[in-house]
């Protein structure tokens, strides 16, 4: 961790309090009248190569941002916030060299035998980037070991041959939960069409999907089931079964999480 010298007017000293875990970055855009100094003398957003001596200097220690700039999910929810993970604890993996319009579906489609994938985001190419790249998460560490093992051979994805390497986000295994939901209930309502009009904000924020597949008949002639591959369990999958439980049970519709293709472990 390192540490900068921020310098504040009493003005900004009474206002700025809460704000001192900051990056340079983020004070540099969110202060602009702020100077901002590191301990080599360089000068952020200031021509001046010494602070006015009127104004108090305060040492500020700066973390390092730990959210993506693509991330769209709940920053102040613990189970969103990274955990404190050990040396051969990590399931999470970063994938870079994807083609630049991979979509969900073409890398999980790669994945088979291997275990259920918790957690798939793609960022798309950047200015100084020009491929792909994607975090992928497993549920257990056994489905972690294993693509390693796997990709060691290769990850190739529409003929690009990725970097597969360990995310340096990392994240403990869980237990619970699917990214596949399975849906049961009368055909009025279980269907793609219907499920669609109900995950849409504010019940859901967003989401990404892997695949629908068609209907299913049950032993119950009245009913259908409904398969739905989110690209991820939380915050997705997750939330999406929530939903359809508190809307549509008292219509008569059940939900469970169902095997997700990459593997069960």
């Amino acid at each position: 961790m390192s540490l900068q010298l921020h310098v504040e007017s009493d003005a900004e000293s009474e206002t700025n309090v809460s704000a001192n875990l900051v990056t340079s970055d983020a004070r540099r855009h969110q202060h602009a009248s702020s100077w901002v100094y590191n301990v080599t003398g360089r000068v952020f957003g200031s021509s001046w190569a010494d602070p006015p001596p009127s104004q108090a200097l305060t040492v500020i220690p700066t973390v390092p941002p730990i959210w993506s700039a693509n991330y769209r999910g709940d920053q102040s929810r613990v189970s969103n916030i990274p955990a404190d993970v050990q040396a051969g604890e990590n399931i999470s993996f970063w994938i870079r060299g994807l083609p630049e319009t991979v979509t969900h579906s073409e890398i999980l489609d790669r994945i088979r035998q291997t275990g259920r994938v918790y957690h798939l985001v793609i960022n798309g190419p950047t200015d100084e980037h020009h491929t792909a790249a994607a975090r992928l998460t497993f549920f257990s560490r056994q489905a972690a070991v294993t693509f390693a093992d796997a990709t060691m051979r290769g990850f190739w994805v529409r003929g690009y041959r990725t970097q597969v390497r360990e995310d340096r986000i990392g994240v403990l295994e869980r237990v619970y939960g699917s990214r596949v939901i399975v849906i049961t209930g009368p055909i009025h309502l279980v269907n793609w069409a219907s499920l669609r009009a109900l995950l849409v904000p504010p019940r859901l924020r967003f989401y990404h999907l892997d695949r629908v597949l068609p209907l299913r008949e049950t032993r119950h002639p009245d009913l259908v089931e409904l398969e739905v591959h989110f690209a991820s369990f939380r915050a997705q999958a997750e939330a999406a079964s929530v939903i359809v439980r508190r809307e549509w049970r008292p219509l008569g519709v059940t939900v469970r999480f169902g095997d997700d293709p990459c593997g069960n472990s």
